[in-house]
């Protein structure tokens, strides 16, 4: 009778969102939700076991969750704890996203974002690696002046950063996943 308790009881749908944007879900009984509110209050791991299937999420990376409740289908949001933000938005400060120009020997030519310290990425066509050519010093983007990665030549990896690199912040206003084709 107690395992039928247990199946019988009413699920709940968490459905959270992560930092990163990603969405996820997982039913909860009501005793789970609750244990999951407090976890995310006092920013504990949540960890759970729900037959051969152990869950687990960390309150740090959770931008925000709402409850689906049975039949009254009621939404519970709590504001998203700011003190990690702050700390993230100062380091991205250091490293802001530029715009870099990739031109490619596959003759791929397009504008991405990525971090000012960057050395080395990916043609995303090819796959080939490319690399910042110093020596092409600054170069005038769509979005402001940015960095030119290519394998179109030999690039010197002990090249010193070019004139106005410090001056460099953040070029790039666009959605991270866009390129803008050139």
């Amino acid at each position: 009778m107690d395992n039928y308790d247990k199946h019988a009881e009413v699920l709940n749908t968490l459905v959270y969102t992560l930092n990163s944007g990603v969405k996820g879900s997982i039913e909860l009984s009501k005793s789970q939700l609750e244990e999951w509110e407090e976890c995310y209050k006092t920013n504990k791991r949540f960890v759970i076991e729900s037959g051969k299937y152990v869950f687990g999420l960390n309150p740090n990376l959770v931008a925000d969750f709402q409850c689906l409740r049975d039949q009254s289908m009621e939404t519970s949001s709590v504001n998203v704890i700011q003190t990690q933000t702050e700390e993230t938005e100062e380091e991205l400060e250091e490293d802001p996203l530029i715009t870099f120009k990739i031109v490619c020997k596959c003759s791929a030519t397009y504008l991405t974002p990525s971090r000012k310290s960057r050395k080395k990425s990916k043609c995303k066509y090819c796959q080939s690696p490319v690399f910042v050519d110093y020596s092409s010093g600054i170069i005038e983007t769509h979005y402001g002046n940015g960095l030119l990665m290519t394998n179109t030549k030999y690039v010197d990896i002990n090249v010193t950063q070019p004139e106005g690199y410090d001056d460099l912040k953040r070029t790039y206003s666009g959605s991270r996943r866009e390129t803008i084709h050139v």
